[in-house]
């Protein structure tokens, strides 16, 4: 099964590289649809609820985080060793996935500037590629990749990892989903920039399974 999703991964991950590289205007196109050209503006990102609705999918990463380090830290006091491997897992996940490779690394190197701040779009930068690592139209807290689509990805790893009944897991996999969609419509992010946070994210989960497979060592042995 995980040979599987390794070539699934290896798979999408050359087609990332591939297809965005090679057609960088996909980006473009791709944000055009959620852009109002008349009005010069995303018009979702000047909507109230819209917003809101941004709001609330980072109040559930957020969340999400928090319970996590009171687990963490409960497990690693009192837990036993599953509760403790799970808890290390997701917390590995959630500091490497999102914190240090996608927000303090990728963001902060590739000087992408988002969607809503290129001339196209009615900003004033020169738009850029995925992989145009010489890019300098942004200084920091750059469109590549998606800060929030990685945390919502990794939010939704951690709850599943929790949380066993697979319609729930199918929930948490929408709102992974529905934040990186959300970040397009906005106009703050393109469609490469999310899709490849959801893919560091899946691989880091994936890399770091053996871990989990401990947990469940530890349960047949229990």
């Amino acid at each position: 099964m995980q040979a599987r999703l390794w070539g699934v991964l290896a798979i999408t991950g050359a087609a990332l590289g591939l297809v965005f590289w090679r057609w960088p205007g996909i980006d473009l196109w791709v944000s055009a649809q959620v852009f109002d050209a008349e009005a010069g503006i995303f018009p979702l990102a000047a909507t109230p609820w819209a917003v809101l609705l941004r709001e609330g999918a980072r109040g559930v990463m957020h969340g999400v985080a928090g319970g996590l380090l009171v687990v963490t830290l409960w497990a690693l006091v009192r837990g036993d060793g599953a509760l403790r491997r799970r808890s290390v897992y997701a917390a590995t996940l959630t500091v490497l996935g999102a914190g240090l490779i996608v927000n303090g690394g990728f963001k902060e190197m590739v000087g992408r500037a988002r969607p809503d701040e290129i001339t196209a779009f009615g900003g004033s930068a020169p738009f850029t590629g995925a992989w145009d690592w010489t890019a300098t139209a942004c200084a920091a807290n750059c469109s590549f990749p998606s800060g929030e689509a990685a945390g919502a990805a990794a939010a939704a790893i951690v709850l599943a990892v929790f949380v066993r009944p697979l319609p729930l897991r199918l929930v948490f996999l929408g709102y992974a989903l529905f934040t990186a969609a959300w970040r397009v419509a906005l106009g703050r992010h393109y469609l490469s920039d999310v899709l490849v946070s959801l893919w560091i994210v899946a691989a880091l989960a994936l890399l770091l399974a053996p871990l989990l497979h401990r947990v469940r060592q530890d349960a047949a042995r229990a």
